[in-house]
């Protein structure tokens, strides 16, 4: 299945799995020629060589097109970004190596020697030095601050299309076309042994991030792989059938990914360097290949004129160590999305970073249940509310508690901050929201009385309105202003409603215990959609940043993506698909017996991801490819093993 977006000038296509990593977009309509990839240090920019010699910085998130970079009289072969993120060099069949600030697209350096082209360029760890291997066989040394010249290197007599640093800055590496694989050390340019166990007319390089490994690619279709630490041969991995023209290895490397003129690239296990994968939708040779600095995403570029960009599926892609020893009730992506707060039955709450699941603080105060948690605004403060009928706000950089909270008289159901961080609304089982200001901390109101438990509070995104889901199975509204009830929606069938706005103010979702969810348009109350598909009550929803989907999380063991625009299901995630997950060199087995019920889910800021939390304590991840929702394609999820503590 495939679908046609038009976008910036180009037309997208978005196509389905591709095995256990699939295709999340790619580009066409602006040709590659050259090839040539590179991500910005944090992964929020690349920058892609187009034919007419020019170059585009983008974003990663939508791939709009923010600078373009005009100078080049011939095609760009290399791009390379300063460790800083500051500068971007990029090297052509002109003879020249161009700098670039890439705050504003302004040229800061052209430097360029004797050869007729350049193929190949890297700047060292620390952003002072800039690299360049030729057509000549030269490798150039400039310095970035002034773009002198500070040494010429012999890389062979033939093009040195292949340089690399070490990541400790050591040593730099050249791979030369007449089979020539050339080693310095930085601090005095001498000349070290070629590694040896293996030849070939070696097209790509690559270090990998731990500095273990170095890879090199040939014409022959192989790729060499030495152990740094002694220089010794550690595999050398076949199967491609055509030149192996760039290398790259994961952020975490784990992964290696090869790209080839036989239109493939392929996916290597670097432990014990086991192939894992082809991915084969390029029509033309793959002359690129870049991994995402901090996420699991992988980029493509061919002289088919595509760029490529692959996500996993159906695999872990981020696993969370052992957390709650009891049901996860509340989640909460930071607005940046670096991190997720967790509350849980246990009486914890939970603060994880989302780019690796490393737990950066365990908090301890609540003697009950915590239902819900949120995120200030500016991701400075964090808070929790239990069934201990208390309110707890906790500094996110330290994990200590900064205030309580305890004018509620019964269990505090939700919270959420209002959009500028200034108010603080809360739900309780005593049937009053209350609203708190959170320079002071006091109470500023309390809406009149509720007819039953108010389940869910929820702030409009431009934080005119305040919702709250009511056992009695309405949406009230109130303005923010006037503090005037202005709607109330729903009441029909089903208990305990729970409420979420779109994303453009326009429209509220309300769910509830009899698994149906409601999408209404503000405005005139009017019902838009009925969305039915869930056989058990439906605790939690969530729409996509952009606010084309729904997703909500059941007691029957599943998440269900809802578009909004028809409001027609388009995939069921189930959370109890498979409780086993197997990293690249790691294992966990589940103890305990499973709870699948998903008691919440939200999207994460940027789209990619959905979490849910289950019943048995664990937090579920699904990665999204957003441009492949077909009704009859399921994801398997991901899932943190039941922990211990």
């Amino acid at each position: 299945m495939m679908a046609d977006v038009y976008v910036d000038g180009m037309y997208i296509l978005h196509q389905i799995r591709l095995g256990d990593w699939g295709m999340k977009y790619w580009m066409a309509g602006e040709c590659t020629g050259g090839g040539a990839l590179a991500f910005a240090p944090g992964g929020e920019y690349f920058a892609d060589a187009r034919s007419d010699y020019t170059i585009a910085i983008r974003r990663t998130r939508d791939w709009r097109r923010e600078r373009l970079l005009e100078g080049h009289t011939a095609l760009v072969t290399d791009l390379a970004y300063s460790p800083d993120g500051s500068r971007l060099a990029s090297a052509a069949r002109d003879g020249t190596v161009r700098v670039w600030q890439t705050a504003t697209g302004r040229l800061l350096l052209t430097l360029s020697g004797e050869a007729e082209s350049v193929e190949s360029v890297a700047f060292s760890p620390d952003g002072a030095l800039l690299a360049a291997g030729t057509g000549s066989g030269e490798v150039r040394i400039w310095r970035v601050e002034d773009g002198s010249l500070a040494q010429t290197l012999s890389g062979g007599g033939w093009t040195v299309n292949a340089v690399a640093f070490s990541p400790d800055g050591a040593h730099l590496a050249a791979a030369s076309a007449d089979g020539r694989l050339s080693l310095w050390a930085v601090s005095d340019w001498q000349s070290m042994p070629s590694p040896a166990g293996a030849s070939g007319e070696w097209l790509s390089l690559a270090f990998s991030p731990n500095g273990n490994w170095m890879a090199v690619g040939s014409a022959e279709g192989t790729i060499a792989v030495w152990q740094t630490s002694d220089w010794s041969l550690a595999g050398t991995l076949s199967g491609h059938t055509g030149a192996v023209r760039s290398l790259a290895f994961s952020h975490d490397s784990l992964l290696l990914a090869s790209g080839s003129a036989d239109n493939t690239l392929r996916l290597w296990k670097v432990e014990g360097w086991e192939f894992m994968q082809i991915l084969g939708a390029h029509t033309g040779r793959v002359m690129d290949v870049v991994f995402h600095p901090r996420e699991s995403l992988l980029l493509s570029a061919g002289d088919d004129g595509k760029i490529l960009s692959w996500v996993p599926r159906g695999r872990v892609v981020r696993q969370f160590p052992p957390g709650s020893i009891g049901i996860v009730l509340g989640m909460s992506f930071s607005r940046d999305g670096s991190l997720l707060a967790t509350g849980s039955a246990d009486g914890a709450v939970r603060i994880w970073r989302t780019s690796d699941g490393y737990p950066l603080h365990y908090m301890l105060g609540h003697w009950s249940s915590v239902e819900s948690v949120a995120f200030s605004p500016d991701g400075s403060l964090l808070a929790s509310g239990a069934d201990d009928a208390t309110v707890r706000i906790w500094d996110v950089a330290t994990g200590e508690q900064r205030r309580l909270l305890t004018d509620h008289d019964n269990s505090i159901w939700s919270v959420a901050f209002s959009p500028d961080g200034s108010l603080l609304a809360t739900g309780s089982a005593d049937r009053t929201v209350k609203v708190w200001s959170t320079e002071t901390w006091q109470v500023l109101r309390t809406l009149p009385a509720l007819p039953d438990y108010v389940w869910n509070v929820a702030f409009s995104p431009d934080g005119t309105m305040l919702g709250a889901g009511c056992g009695d199975g309405y949406i009230r509204i109130w303005d923010t202003q006037t503090w005037e009830m202005t709607h109330q929606i729903g009441g029909i069938g089903a208990y305990a409603a729970v409420v979420a706005f779109s994303p453009d103010n326009t429209h509220v979702a309300r769910a509830g215990w009899d698994g149906v969810i409601r999408l209404y348009r503000i405005e005139d109350e009017t019902l838009v959609h009925t969305l039915s598909g869930h056989t058990d009550k439906v605790w939690s929803i969530s729409f996509s940043p952009d606010g084309s989907l729904l997703a909500s999380a059941s007691f029957d063991e599943t998440v269900r993506i809802w578009r909004v625009e028809d409001g027609r299901l388009l995939r069921t995630l189930p959370a109890a698909a498979d409780w086993s997950w197997a990293g690249p060199n790691a294992m966990a087995e589940l103890t305990g017996e499973a709870d699948a019920r998903v008691f919440t889910v939200a999207f994460s800021p940027d789209g990619w991801w959905l979490a849910g939390g289950l019943g048995d304590g664990t937090v579920v991840w699904w990665g999204l490819l957003r441009w492949d929702m077909s009704p009859e394609s399921i994801l398997t999820p991901t899932r943190t093993p039941t922990p211990t503590r």
